[in-house]
């Protein structure tokens, strides 16, 4: 009876009682101080048992990685063998399996200190994608409005052209007009003119002489006869005369066609001179030159500023769709970014998790008995930080702080 009371006495020497309190310092996030527990009789409420915190140290064992499945067996093995008993009680190698257990434990918390870094590095190098494609969408914006403006003012230009082309055209129907009358009204002053000339000198002169083909000559003459006052009986005999061949002609139609030309040179002496009607059609004409020329040149601008308004909208449609590319590539980018949080938010929640549980259970099961728990009068006090432990489906701790309930899974 004796050596078993004094060995519960040396364990409650070790792990003083629940109610022992100890001044906890603030830390960062980063690097937070694992609670330091009491060993409980069953896992009483707020302790955490010694075999629960060598359970927490086995999940560790599991997670290891590059090892082989003896490595990993005798490691779990060593852990009840070394950090079961409390750390003044361990013999030599007792001391260097919990080290190694240790070790094997930090190697874990170091996989997922770098599965963290590597989340983060991604997570900022997806950022810096995002950057880089919001950059581009504001240039692929600056040159889609740059090229909308260059459309309207193409547009504008286009319609301008063509107001002028209209103006143009108006211009020429205008001069012809003009020309068309200055002609009419030269027409009535002169009369036929022209006509009488050209049979003085062309068509009678090759009729009488019977020169070459004479049809023509002839319907230009029978023409004539019809637009000139003449006497009836000259206008009858002179449209059967002049058809006739020079060797068929008898002494009437020879002195009816001597008569013809007679009256034909008088009536082209009768044509009074109209130089002012010859005037005006010739500045006419002018006028409806120049305008044609105007007319023509509208036209090739017209044309010159419809292929610039179509090549204005196939830049258009290129920018647009350069854009439309853009922020497609943007969004894949921030959904990327957006994956990349959630990954590395779930990588710190685990090593958040790890350092609560198993380097928490660790740290418990590596210190002395004697800072286990520390008070400031050497009486007993409960610690700030309580912490219950209780292994359910899927391994996973649950620990009540000040009050308060967390689930790690």
């Amino acid at each position: 009876m004796a050596p078993k009371k004094a060995e519960d006495a040396k364990k409650r020497r070790s792990f003083p009682p629940s109610n022992a309190k100890r001044p906890r310092t603030e830390e960062s996030n980063a690097a937070k101080s694992p609670a330091k527990l009491a060993k409980g009789s069953g896992g009483s409420k707020g302790l955490l048992t010694i075999d629960e915190c060598l359970k927490c140290v086995e999940e560790a064992i599991e997670k290891l990685e590059d090892i082989s499945e003896p490595g990993r067996e005798m490691l779990r093995l060593m852990v009840r063998g070394s950090l079961g008993v409390p750390a003044g009680d361990r013999h030599r190698f007792q001391a260097s399996a919990a080290k190694m257990v240790q070790e094997a434990v930090q190697s874990v918390e170091d996989a997922i200190s770098r599965d963290v870094a590597a989340s983060k590095e991604g997570m900022d190098s997806r950022r810096g994608i995002v950057q880089a494609k919001s950059q581009e969408l504001r240039g692929a914006k600056e040159a889609f409005s740059d090229r909308l403006t260059s459309l309207r003012a193409a547009r504008a230009a286009v319609l301008a052209d063509n107001q002028k082309l209209q103006k143009h055209r108006r211009e020429v129907e205008a001069a012809k007009t003009e020309r068309l009358a200055c002609e009419a009204k030269l027409k009535s002053v002169i009369g036929c003119k022209d006509e009488l000339q050209n049979a003085l000198d062309l068509h009678l002169p090759a009729i009488i002489s019977g020169s070459g083909t004479t049809k023509h000559h002839v319907d230009a003459v029978e023409q004539l006869l019809g637009q000139v006052e003449l006497e009836e009986s000259l206008r009858g005999g002179a449209s059967s005369s002049i058809k006739l061949a020079p060797e068929a002609r008898g002494f009437f139609d020879k002195t009816v066609l001597d008569l013809l030309v007679t009256e034909v040179r008088k009536l082209l002496d009768a044509v009074p001179a109209a130089e002012e009607e010859h005037a005006a059609v010739d500045a006419a004409k002018k006028v409806e030159a120049d305008a044609v020329a105007g007319f023509a040149e509208a036209r090739k601008q017209q044309a010159s500023s419809a292929r610039a308004l179509r090549e204005a909208e196939l830049c258009l449609r290129e920018s647009e769709g350069a854009e439309g590319n853009v922020a497609e590539s943007l969004q894949e980018a921030e959904e990327a970014v957006s994956c990349a949080e959630q990954h590395h938010l779930a990588a710190e929640k685990h090593l958040e998790e790890f350092h609560d549980g198993p380097m928490a259970a660790l740290d418990l099961l590596l210190s002395p008995p004697a800072e286990a728990m520390e008070t400031e009068t050497g009486s007993a006090a409960v610690s700030p930080r309580k912490l219950e432990a209780s292994f359910a489906a899927g391994n996973c701790w649950r620990f009540e702080v000040e009050g308060s309930t967390r689930r790690y899974s």
